[in-house]
């Protein structure tokens, strides 16, 4: 029964949703229904359901309403108000909040603008407040940009990223974070050239200006370069004969590395598994490291996508169907 109403959800024509309300009328008992809308749940995340058939929506209340999570992204005002107080509240279940910040990234709802900020703000979890970063992203506000420029300076490192990866994904955005850079309230040293390079994707006049204003010619390193650099580490590490600090190591995996690689079993989603990989071979791993986009396996090449609301987002492609594009990255 799950797989039955997903295919019809992910191929999302209005025949197909009616089919999924004729699945969930059909079903001989409330458990089956449960496994219909579980399933159902599934073929729609990161989607709106804001446009589903009437049929459809009268099937999933007769059926029980589904989750909290499903009837948030139907857009009922009485799930929108407990997702938003339970987000506002620090003592709540982590988990909870967490994936209700996300949902407000895939449905967007102008009433969770102050209540995100307010996380990124003031929260003590860095999980909770990344996440409110990235789904503050799905919103055109231009209030959200100068909001993140005033607290730049006072997040750590990792969430610095995060935010700056959220000021340069709008053109609006990007054109108040390089007005930061030129009045010297952003020390432009802090900019990566990743980010660096994400502004130039806007292609505006005015941005490149001053891209090149404050950061010159924006380019990778050399071939010649990165060669160089992977002989000094390599030196560097047969020197220090094995004298390093795994725990320190574990550390510094988990703040690079472990955003996006899983390593057994921990780390991130986003790039290939390295449980796998010969990790003695050090000369493979410096290649990697330094120039990561020497060998890309098959189903991780980047892809850049510009929204028709203007947003620019990167990644891989996770999923995709007739009415959706799922990229998976970092930011």
């Amino acid at each position: 029964l799950d797989r039955i109403i997903r295919r019809y959800a992910l191929a999302g024509s209005r025949q197909d949703l009616l089919a999924c309300a004729g699945l969930l009328q059909l079903a001989p008992s409330r458990e089956h229904q449960q496994t219909l809308i579980k399933g159902f749940e599934t073929a729609f995340a990161g989607r709106s359901l804001a446009n589903l058939p009437d049929a459809l929506i009268a099937a999933i209340k007769a059926a029980g309403g589904g989750s909290i999570t499903l009837q948030l992204r139907q857009g009922l005002p009485e799930a929108t108000r407990t997702a938003l107080q339970t987000i506002s509240t620090p003592t709540a279940d982590k988990a909870q909040r967490l994936a209700f910040i996300r949902i407000f990234g895939e449905v967007t709802n102008p009433a969770a603008v102050p209540v995100l900020q307010q996380v990124v703000s003031k929260d003590k979890n860095e999980q909770l407040r990344r996440a409110a970063l990235l789904s503050m992203q799905s919103y055109t506000d231009a209030g959200i940009g100068k909001r993140v420029i005033t607290l730049h300076n006072t997040l750590p490192g990792p969430l610095r990223e995060s935010a700056q990866s959220l000021l340069v994904s709008r053109r609006d955005w990007a054109t108040q974070f390089l007005a930061a850079i030129d009045s010297g309230t952003i020390d432009k040293q802090a900019v990566p050239v990743e980010i660096q390079r994400k502004l130039l994707l806007h292609n505006n006049k005015d941005i490149n200006n001053l891209v090149r204003k404050h950061f010159g010619q924006v380019s990778g390193a050399t071939t010649q370069q990165m060669q160089k650099r992977i002989e000094e580490l390599n030196d560097m590490l047969v020197t220090a004969k094995g004298a390093g600090n795994p725990y320190s190591g574990k550390v510094l995996y988990r703040q690079t590395c472990g955003k996006c690689h899983t390593l057994f079993t921990e780390g991130g989603k986003i790039g290939p598994d390295l449980t796998g990989f010969k990790r003695d071979d050090i000369r493979g791993i410096l290649m990697n490291v330094i120039n990561p986009s020497a060998e890309i396996r098959k189903g991780f090449e980047n892809y850049t996508v510009l929204t028709e609301s203007g947003r620019i987002v990167t990644g891989f492609i996770a999923d995709q169907d007739n009415q959706v594009v799922v990229l998976r990255g970092v930011d």
